[in-house]
């Protein structure tokens, strides 16, 4: 079972949702399931969005993933080709979060639904203000999703008179992975009906896990004496 915690600290607009790892095992897991998502997805935009220019150079557009500019950062900064910087980046994110859930001044390692992550310490004001066990990697879900909210894109690159071929779909922050797992598809309807299938299969998410709610046990939002 898996802890997630939707938690406020001082400063915060509105609550977030984090993963609470209870051991090195729990570390690597979300690793190799949320920060290797972000990873390829830096990794593929890198490959795909790059440009061979008439005088046979290679152009590299500025990156849009998080992922993707914390490398561009880290190569330009260290001179370093950006394949081993890359390599650098996702060492150090593993490392940095084995060496936290190891600390044994560390009161909790709070690791969000992308790269981003902290630690309590002693005297940090952290507000708990929901706990759910759940048995995948996955975070709880509240937002439900319409097929209003599906985007369609290209990757178009301004200035260069350069199109995309294939068509992409987003529904909020997230990048729609088809039935299939493809990411891009030939047609807008094709894009289109792959987000219509994503968000059907975001909304169900919703049910079947245990809550706990100041304590008390929920299963499927039902309150269990």
């Amino acid at each position: 079972m898996y802890t997630f915690r939707k938690i406020k600290l001082e400063g915060w607009k509105k609550a977030q949702w984090y993963f609470c790892p209870k051991s090195v095992t729990d570390v690597f897991d979300h690793f190799n399931v949320i920060c290797k998502r972000e990873i390829s997805a830096g990794c593929k935009e890198r490959v795909e969005k790059a440009v061979i220019c008439s005088n046979g150079t290679l152009y590299h557009p500025h990156p849009d993933t998080p992922f993707g500019i914390s490398v561009d950062i880290l190569s330009n900064t260290m001179g370093m080709p950006w394949v081993q910087a890359a390599a650098t980046l996702e060492n150090q994110t593993l490392n940095d979060r084995l060496k936290a859930v190891r600390n044994p001044e560390c009161i909790n390692v709070y690791l969000a639904d992308n790269l981003t992550w902290f630690v309590e310490y002693e005297g940090m004001k952290v507000e708990v203000l929901e706990e759910r066990m759940l048995n995948e990697m996955e975070y709880p879900i509240e937002t439900v999703f319409t097929y209003d909210d599906i985007r369609i894109m290209k990757w178009d690159i301004p200035g260069m008179k350069i199109r995309g071929t294939h068509y992409y779909a987003k529904v909020g922050k997230f990048d729609v992975i088809g039935k299939d797992g493809s990411l891009k598809w030939d047609t807008e309807y094709e894009a289109r009906a792959a987000g219509i299938w994503w968000v059907d299969q975001y909304n169900r998410k919703a049910a079947d896990n245990i809550t706990y709610i100041h304590g008390q046990r929920y299963v499927n939002g039902k309150k269990i004496e």
